[in-house]
Order: structure tokens, then C-alpha cells, then sequence
């Protein structure tokens, strides 16, 4: 989420939108797929569904880029609490400004001149141990964190309990957005009215396959679902309702998060946007600011814990199997070893968390979020006895027709006698009337369903690909010039 308004200005206002719409729809599909074929194939992990459609190397491959993401993910945010948590303290608590302010508002008070040459000599000796106690530095900010806050939610066993902090992280999300909007729009919205901000064209073409990078990023759910799977209903209950909520998120909350973040904040500050929202002003500085701040530090805070119980999730069925019973001891210490790598790695590094996005998310978001879940849905549908086949041919039973089947004999009434006497002295027996498809309906719903079923998968995952080589290769260009690029 934070560097979505970065993104945003150098894509464009048109092309940054018409990117997010591609991605979201991509990652509603790549939820689709994944939920469908969890259906089909029984199981409620995403490895186990990669190892019955595409055999040890595919469910291999899946748990590497599992792996690899979700340890991403977690390094960066934790490199992200040792970058922002301090300038937080340093804006909330400036030590000499609030000991100056003491020392006046003492000097001021009422009261015997005793007592206030008191508390002049009292706060005097504080303002003085104030400028010699220094803040934390972020190391010690990430680290604190971590243990008091991240960790406990990490050991909790099932992520349903999470729920109370989600709703936490949704009112800071909500204080965030209102931030950037209002900032935007109380100052007129100044890169926009002067063009720094491009209307219908990206700053250069090589911020269009960033921004997609960016943005698939900041869109990926898939692996997520599957430790919920396993909390929700057997199928197919429980992936139909997971592929709903899925939807839900990735077709209108994310959208409308991302596009009011990325759109206020590109025109509030046009090519001075910086890769975090959070390094940009939005409240004029001060203890506002510092606010600010600490509610992105208690967002990425309780954003952590979701991706470190995926984490386990994955190690756990690739340590003890799928259906292996609980153990606390295994669930401990798949917990704390992975989150306490983890915080080593941010610590070695709390400056690097856009180098680690950019390490993680180059492949690893392109293979678990476009190319596995192409991969998954093609394997099945074509496997021997699956219906891939009669699909391209045009016959057999595809979901829109059993849908529209069972659709039909659901609200088909039970024939009555006058119905089932014969016409016109015909004595052969005759069912309800059902409407015929024409042939050129058919045909249609024929295409339709090709192009769903195999045309959009396809396609979603070359589009996955060649976003993620070619921001990969801005990336590694940026790393070895020794700049960054622009962040």
C-alpha cells in the first residue's frame, strides 16, 4: 500500500487506472481458479492442490515461491516498522521542543514566586536529561515491535482470530486514505493543475511495468485463502465462500483503497512522491504527522501475522504432510524460527525494505499469483476424463451449462396431470417444455466459455510474466547503477 501513490505518478492518472483494473481482475481470477480446483480436487492447501494437478515438480516449485514470497513479504514489513517508527517518536515526542514548552508553561504558572523558581529549576534539569537521552533508533523500534505486538498475534492458531485486529487495521487503512485525500484536495491538488502530474500518459515507458509490479504486489491474495480454507466449511462450501469473499476484496475494497491513495497522493505531490507515501507530508508536519505515522506503524503491525500464518501454513504441510495432526511444539516453532529470521533479516538491513519488495516480488508474486494458478486450472482441464477436451470441441458439460441445468431443474415446478395428458391424441409421454438454445446462442456461449476457461487464464499469466521480467530488469538496472532509481 505504501509506495502505491509513487507508482501512480510517474504511470499517469488514465494508465494507472486502466493498470489497476488489469491486475485486480487478474488476481480476482487467479482466486477463482485456485478456489475452483481446490473444489474439484479436495484439497485445502496450495501445494496439495499444485501436487495433484501438476505431479512433485509443479507442488515443488509452488512451495519455493511460497516460501520465498511470504518470508519476503514479512522482511520488508519489519525492515518498513524500523524506517517509520522512529520518525514517528521523533515527531510525536521532540525533546527539546517539549521541554522548552514545559519550561515556558512552568515559568507562566500562578502561583508563589518559590514554587515557580521550583518548577523553572525542575523542568531545567529535565530538558537537560532530555537532550541527552536519545529515541530508539529503528532497530530497536522493529525489534520491540516484533516481540511485544507482532509476535503474539503470530502465535495464535487459527488466523479467524485475527479478526479483531483486522478491524483495527481497516479504521487505520480508513484514517490513512482520509489523510491523502484531504490533503490533496484542501491544497487544490497541485501537481494535477499544473501537469506534473500526466493526465493520459506514463512520465516514461518504463513506469508502466513498475507500476504493474507495484500494484500486483499490493494486489496478491492467493495464498492467503488456503489457511482460511481450512477454517471455513468442507467443500464446496467453503471455496465458494472464499472465492466470494475473494472477490469482494480484490473487485471493490482494494480498488477503491489503492485508487484513492495512489490518484491523492500522485496529485498532491506529483514527481516529489516518494516510493513510501508515509516519507511525504500530508498533515504539515508536527505531531499530526507523527499520528500519521504511528497508524501506519499499527497497520503494518497487524498486516504482518496474516502473511507469517500463511508462512506456517506452507511449512507445516511441507514438514508434516497435509493431513498431519496439530502439534503445538511443531506450530512454535514453525512460528518463531521463520519470524525470528526474519527480524534478522530487517534488522541487517532497516533501511533496504523496498530492495526486498523488489527481490520477492519480481518472480515470486508472478509465479504464485499468475503463472502456478494458470498452470493448476490448465492441468485439470485437460487431464485424461477432465472436460478440457469436449470444451474446445464444443460439447460436454461445462460449469456455465451444469449451472444453467441445475438453475433450470431447481425452479422447475412438478409436472401437473394436465401437463402430462396428451395433445391433440398423441399418447407418447412428454416432460415440461424446456427453451431450446439456438445454434448461434451456442456458438456464442461455446466462445464465451473457451475464453474463460482457457483464453484468460492463459493470458493472465503472460501478462504476469512480462511485467514481472521487465520490472525485474528495471530493478536490477536501478540496483547495479547504485541509485534506486527515484525512491
Amino acid at each position: 500500500m505504501l509506495p502505491v501513490p509513487y507508482a501512480w505518478s510517474r504511470a499517469g492518472l488514465v494508465p494507472g487506472l486502466a493498470i489497476m483494473v488489469v491486475v485486480a481482475a487478474a488476481n480476482a481470477c487467479a482466486c477463482r481458479l485456485l478456489m475452483a480446483a481446490a473444489e474439484e480436487t479436495g484439497h485445502d492447501t496450495y501445494d496439495g492442490v499444485a501436487g495433484e494437478a501438476g505431479g512433485p515438480l509443479l507442488k515443488s516449485v509452488t512451495q519455493a515461491s511460497l516460501v520465498l514470497l511470504l518470508f519476503g513479504t514479512v522482511c520488508g514489513d519489519i525492515a518498513l516498522l524500523a524506517e517509520v517508527a522512529p520518525r514517528s517518536l521523533a515527531r510525536l515526542f521532540p525533546p527539546a521542543a517539549a521541554a522548552n514548552a514545559a519550561l515556558a508553561a512552568a515559568a507562566a504558572a500562578p502561583g508563589p514566586p518559590f514554587l515557580r523558581e521550583h518548577q523553572h529549576r525542575l523542568w531545567s534539569h529535565r530538558r537537560l536529561l532530555l537532550r541527552q537521552i536519545p529515541l530508539p533508533g529503528g532497530r530497536l523500534c522493529a525489534a520491540l515491535l516484533t516481540l511485544l505486538v507482532v509476535a503474539p498475534l503470530c502465535f495464535l492458531r487459527r488466523m479467524r482470530s485475527l479478526e479483531a485486529a483486522a478491524a483495527g487495521g481497516v479504521a487505520v487503512v480508513a484514517a490513512l486514505v482520509a489523510a491523502v485525500v484531504s490533503s490533496a484536495v484542501l491544497s487544490g491538488a497541485p501537481a494535477l493543475a499544473s501537469g506534473e502530474f500526466p493526465v493520459w500518459r506514463p512520465v516514461s515507458p518504463a513506469a508502466l511495468p513498475e507500476a504493474a509490479a507495484v500494484l500486483g504486489f499490493a494486489f496478491y491474495l492467493a495464498p492467503v485463502l488456503f489457511p482460511l480454507l481450512h477454517e471455513l466449511p468442507p467443500p464446496p462450501r467453503g471455496p465458494r465462500l472464499a472465492a466470494r469473499a475473494s472477490r469482494g476484496v480484490t473487485a471493490l475494497v482494494a480498488p477503491v483503497v489503492y485508487g484513492c491513495l495512489g490518484v491523492a497522493g500522485a496529485a498532491r505531490h506529483g514527481r516529489a512522491t516518494a516510493g513510501s507515501l508515509l516519507a511525504n507530508e500530508w498533515l504539515g508536519g508536527g505531531r499530526a504527522e507523527g499520528l500519521l505515522d504511528a497508524a501506519a506503524v499499527a497497520y503494518l503491525s497487524v498486516s504482518i501475522p496474516p502473511m507469517q500464518h500463511a508462512l506456517r501454513y506452507t511449512l507445516e504441510a511441507m514438514v508434516a504432510g497435509e493431513d498431519a495432526p496439530p502439534c503445538d511444539r511443531r506450530r512454535a516453532a514453525l512460528t518463531a524460527g521463520p519470524l525470528a529470521a526474519a527480524l534478522a533479516v530487517a534488522l541487517a538491513a532497516p533501511q533496504g525494505a523496498e530492495k526486498i519488495f523488489a527481490v520477492t516480488g519480481a518472480v515470486p508474486v508472478c509465479a504464485v499469483c499468475y503463472v502456478i494458478p494458470a498452470v493448476i486450472h490448465l492441468s485439470l482441464l485437460f487431464r485424461p476424463g477432465g472436460r478440457g477436451r469436449d470444451l474446445v470441441r464444443g460439447g460436454g458439460s461445462t460449469p456455465w451449462r451444469r449451472r444453467r441445468r441445475r438453475r433450470a431443474e431447481a425452479e422447475e415446478d412438478p409436472p401437473t396431470p394436465a401437463a402430462r395428458a396428451p395433445l391433440l391424441g398423441d399418447s407418447s409421454p412428454r416432460g415440461p417444455l424446456r427453451p431450446r438454445m439456438g445454434s448461434f446462442s451456442s456458438s456464442v456461449l461455446r466462445w464465451w466459455e473457451l475464453a474463460a476457461d482457457v483464453l484468460l487464464p492463459v493470458a493472465m499469466a503472460a501478462l504476469g510474466v512480462a511485467t514481472s521480467l521487465a520490472a525485474g530488469w528495471l530493478a536490477l538496472a536501478a540496483l547495479l547503477r547504485g541509485g534506486g532509481g527515484e525512491r
